[in-house]
């Protein structure tokens, strides 16, 4: 009798083992990874320099608080910055006389900052920065001036002369 158990138990796993029935499930796993590139500009988005003093005449209008642009740049790749100008010279509002683009510089700092003190030009595309390395709200400054070059604000009749500036920031493979 315990054989005969014995061997209807035995008996009863093989079948329950054949009976068993394998089931798979695909679960797809991606990865998209998006490129970061993020310009702001924080402070100092309209830069305006009144000429109403002779020692400002003579000497220019050196940087300060507010004539200081202050961006921050945030890339999950190496990144350049460029500066361009929308004209090919400054405009006057009131006259449509145009004015030297010289006579406004500018000096940046910063991580991977092009840190000389350089004339407006109507250059395609000035580099401002180059960065060997991602950033996560990376500060950088710019500080203008005026009339403290070649180009001096006696040269130029009363007016408000204006151009727009474009800051551009690109990938750097």
């Amino acid at each position: 009798m315990k054989r005969l158990i014995l061997a209807m138990l035995l008996l009863g796993l093989g079948f329950a083992s054949q009976a068993q029935v394998q089931d798979n499930a695909v679960i797809p796993v991606s990865v998209t990874i998006n490129s970061v590139l993020r310009l702001q500009v924080n402070s100092g988005g309209n830069i305006q320099f009144v000429f109403n003093t002779m020692e400002q005449f003579e000497s220019g209008i050196i940087s300060s608080g507010n004539t200081t642009t202050k961006f921050s740049v945030s890339s999950s790749r190496k990144y350049d910055v460029e500066l361009t100008t929308e004209d090919g010279e400054l405009k006057g509002i009131s006259t449509g006389a145009g004015a030297n683009l010289g006579l406004i510089q500018y000096q940046a700092s910063g991580k991977g900052a092009n840190t000389n003190l350089t004339a407006l030009s109507q250059n395609s595309a000035t580099p401002l920065v180059s960065s060997t390395t991602p950033a996560n709200n990376e500060p950088y400054e710019i500080k203008w001036e005026a009339g403290t070059g070649g180009v001096r604000a006696t040269d130029l009749g009363p007016d408000t002369y204006i151009t727009n500036v474009f800051l551009t920031l690109k990938a750097n493979n």
